[in-house]
């Protein structure tokens, strides 16, 4: 079993905010996260790979140098992680169910923090997002990413993804 890692707020009073943990990745986080995926989620794996949303998850954690799952009140909610690429590229994701809006300034506060730790070694971290999932599109926004890109006929059935890129402090 994983051990539950308190979240810390970032800043001189480093305390557990109680909401949040964030653990190692196991199989049982993909399978809950799979089975309540938000809608927005599940349409971006169709549309990204034609993988159903435990394959997305499973092969996603399988592929990532770094990969954790965001718990709350004992329930995983989000995983997510970082696949390297080549020439000091990361490419992040980010799978999750709808309590994400339950928890979303603090998922935020915290978002802060990991996306520090999974872009170490990277100097540029990244990816594509489907472009009706406004969702990650305004969180990637709000964590310093840029839309780089527009990819018209992108997805598997021709949906318009967003490539989004952010320069790290390597």
């Amino acid at each position: 079993m994983a051990k539950h890692v308190p979240e810390r707020r970032v800043g001189s009073q480093s305390r557990p905010t109680g909401l949040i943990e964030v653990v190692p990745t196991t199989y049982e986080h993909c399978l809950y996260v799979a089975k309540h995926m938000r809608p927005g989620d599940k349409a971006e794996c169709t549309a990204s790979s034609g993988d159903t949303p435990l394959d997305a998850l499973w092969e996603g954690a399988n592929k990532s140098a770094k990969v954790f799952t965001g718990i709350h009140d004992g329930d995983p909610f989000a995983i997510f992680g970082v696949v390297s690429g080549t020439c000091g590229t990361g490419y992040v994701w980010l799978l999750g169910t709808p309590r994400i809006s339950k928890v979303a300034r603090s998922f935020h506060r915290a978002s802060k923090r990991w996306l520090r730790e999974l872009e170490k070694g990277y100097a540029l971290v990244g990816n594509a997002v489907d472009e009706r999932n406004t969702v990650h599109v305004r969180w990637l926004k709000a964590l310093g990413f840029e839309v780089k890109r527009e990819l018209d006929g992108w997805g598997t059935n021709g949906e318009k993804f967003l490539e989004m890129w952010k320069v790290t402090d390597v």
